[in-house]
């Protein structure tokens, strides 16, 4: 078995694999596309590999390093073959939680939801009523992201604010379930 531990992967930046992928020349001649695309998918190969053969010795860290710039570098081969929806989908789910490698972002894109709905439920309640304080604005945004939305007296099921809400509710419901789904992906490296 070798002896993965003695290395030190954290100087390690690029596998050969990937910046042979990067080079858009070989021998002085321009790669034609199925080249380019044949080689991002050896870096692919050879970052996974090395990641699962670094989970097995247990160096977690590096292997999650390697793990998630195989996806990065998925991505760019779901650009170059053409697949808008698979590479929108990939950047999405980097945007938001790193492919499960970076969970922070996760609750920063929730932050960024919740205010930004709040500051829209304060300033829509105060253009058309009924006026919210920001704290109000601020809980039924909260609400209303979980889909657990209450509506305060006065306010119908045709008025605007219960249209952010709803739309809120949605992009709350997207947001979390992609988190779930990225997560679970990466506890149980599947």
């Amino acid at each position: 078995m070798l002896l993965l531990a003695v290395i030190r992967w954290s100087e390690l930046e690029m596998l050969g694999e990937e910046y042979e992928a990067h080079q858009k020349e070989h021998d002085g001649k321009a790669k034609d596309k199925v080249t380019r695309i044949e080689e991002y998918e050896q870096a692919v190969r050879a970052y996974r590999q090395l990641a699962v053969v670094l989970w097995a010795q247990g160096l977690n860290e590096d292997a999650a390093r390697f793990a998630y710039r195989a996806q990065k570098l998925q991505r760019a081969v779901f650009f170059l073959e053409r697949k808008p929806a698979s590479y929108l989908f990939s950047l999405f789910l980097d945007l938001l939680a790193g492919h499960g490698y970076k969970p922070w972002r996760s609750f920063v894109a929730y932050l960024m939801v919740i205010t930004t709905f709040a500051t829209a439920y304060y300033v829509i309640g105060h253009a058309v009523g009924p006026a919210m304080s920001p704290l109000g604005s601020f809980v039924f945004s909260m609400t209303s992201f979980h889909g657990r939305g209450f509506f305060p007296g006065g306010i119908g099921l045709d008025d605007p604010l219960t249209a952010l809400a709803a739309l809120e509710a949605f992009v709350g419901l997207l947001l979390e379930v992609t988190l779930i789904a990225t997560l679970t992906q990466r506890l149980f490296r599947k």
